[in-house]
């Protein structure tokens, strides 16, 4: 099977579909890790952000490390410089030395820019992935310590501040892309056209319904009686 036949949609949506059922598979130790318990202090309900203190919230501190902060940086990079070193050689096979400057000047910029782009995005995903995770390694050095609600609610607050960030990582793509590429964005608003253009039609055709009885009874109320 050559390479090239893996790039169209079906393989997308297939590679779609079995990365979030891994998603789902990795994390499914929440359900059993994370538990609701009654602080003995005040009788009331708390859950620690990080799961069991223990051995428990240890590996799940270093499972984080590894599955959010390391690995997808990592496997960012890597594909990404295969993705550029195909263009660059797909490029090159195109161009012929000393002939359309101002053409290779713009390949070339257009190469940097993406180069640029990718070192931005692995960069922003890498920062705020490790931020996470660094966050509960310390939070798991310090689960054997006697905390009362307050300590545990401002862990849980911290894990929510850091967790949010994170997020910033995998939506960094969307708007980078957005923001500089003019065929990302023409792609962007095709669906958004099509959109607005069906609710149009939907529109048109339930004025034309509406019109079809009221015609009918202008059309009645011109007849004359003595016809009718």
């Amino acid at each position: 099977m050559r390479k090239r036949s893996w790039s169209n949609a079906h393989v997308a949506s297939q590679t779609i579909r079995l990365t979030l059922l891994i998603g789902f598979l990795i994390n499914i130790h929440i359900l059993i890790g994370f538990n609701i318990n009654i602080s003995p202090m005040t009788n009331q309900p708390i859950c620690h952000s990080g799961g069991r203190p223990g051995l428990y919230r240890k590996i799940s501190s270093l499972f984080n490390l590894i599955v959010f902060g390391s690995v997808p940086s990592l496997c960012m990079l890597f594909f990404g410089s295969l993705t550029l070193r195909q263009i660059d050689r797909k490029n090159d096979f195109q161009i012929i030395i000393g002939t359309y400057t101002k053409k290779v000047r713009k390949i070339r910029k257009s190469e940097r820019q993406l180069t640029r782009m990718l070192l931005v995005q692995v960069l922003i995903y890498s920062t705020t992935g490790l931020m996470f995770t660094i966050a509960f390694i310390i939070l798991a050095k310090n689960s054997n310590r006697q905390k009362t609600i307050v300590d545990i609610a401002k862990e849980n607050l911290i894990i929510a501040i850091v967790g949010m960030l994170s997020n910033t990582g995998p939506c960094s793509s969307f708007y980078l892309f957005t923001l500089s590429s003019k065929r990302f964005r023409k792609e962007l608003k095709r669906p958004f056209r099509r959109f607005v253009q069906r609710q149009i039609q939907i529109q048109m055709s339930n004025c034309n319904s509406w019109a079809t009885p009221v015609d009918s009874t202008i059309r009645e109320s011109n007849i004359p009686k003595n016809i009718l």
